[in-house]
């Protein structure tokens, strides 16, 4: 015979089915952020014109002063982070003055693109390349409950400034999408190195060497 409910057992039974309901469907439920915290925290890539107007000197004569210095933090950040070539707007008389100040700075000839323009100063030119620039994750999201985790997700700051740190270190933004392609080897030097190890001539062992071995 099926002994009838308490009314202890019918209330634990009551809410015990409805809890169970709610556990499965928590567990089928989306995350509702990235589980992994390189793509949660990850550093944003953008782009940016960078520009220098610069005053070109006569023909044979250089840059001096806040002008040069100007010139060469231009000319670093363009090796560092700069995509593509610089563009040098200026009159046909400027304009090669100009290209030869950016040659002198170590510009490469094919990454300098003159762009002569009918009007203008004689004595300026304005130059400008496309940089990267990066975005830091803001690790300010104190949103999950760190003391009662049943879903064993991480914090919401998990990771964060790691993701930040390498962000602000890293030296051109761009890498962050996508590394630089390696250089190729100079295989003329490799080979003059084996050809070296190999046809270099056979030492005598020295005294103190052959008589390491040696007991008494």
């Amino acid at each position: 015979m099926v002994q009838p409910l308490s009314r202890t057992r019918k209330f634990r039974m009551q809410w015990l089915v409805p809890a169970a309901a709610l556990m499965v469907l928590a567990a089928c439920e989306a995350p509702q952020r990235p589980t992994d915290y390189r793509e949660r925290s990850k550093p944003t890539v953008g782009k940016e014109t960078v520009s220098l107007t610069v005053a070109v000197p006569a023909v044979g004569a250089g840059l001096a002063g806040i002008e040069a210095t100007k010139l060469e933090q231009f000319v670093s950040r363009f090796v560092a982070q700069g995509q593509g070539q610089i563009t040098v707007q200026a009159t046909d008389a400027a304009a090669g003055t100009a290209r030869e100040l950016l040659l002198k700075q170590g510009v490469r000839s094919g990454e300098i693109t003159l762009t002569p323009i009918a009007a203008g100063a004689a004595n300026t030119a304005r130059l400008s390349y496309t940089a990267a620039t990066v975005t830091l994750p803001d690790c300010a999201d104190w949103s999950s409950n760190a003391t009662f985790n049943w879903s064993n997700r991480t914090h919401a700051n998990f990771g964060c400034a790691t993701q930040r740190n390498l962000g602000a270190m890293v030296e051109d933004p761009a890498d962050l999408d996508k590394a630089k392609d390696m250089g190729g080897a100079d295989g003329e030097h490799s080979a003059g190195v084996i050809n070296n190890y190999r046809t270099a001539p056979v030492k005598a062992p020295t005294k103190a060497s052959t008589s390491k071995g040696a007991t008494k």
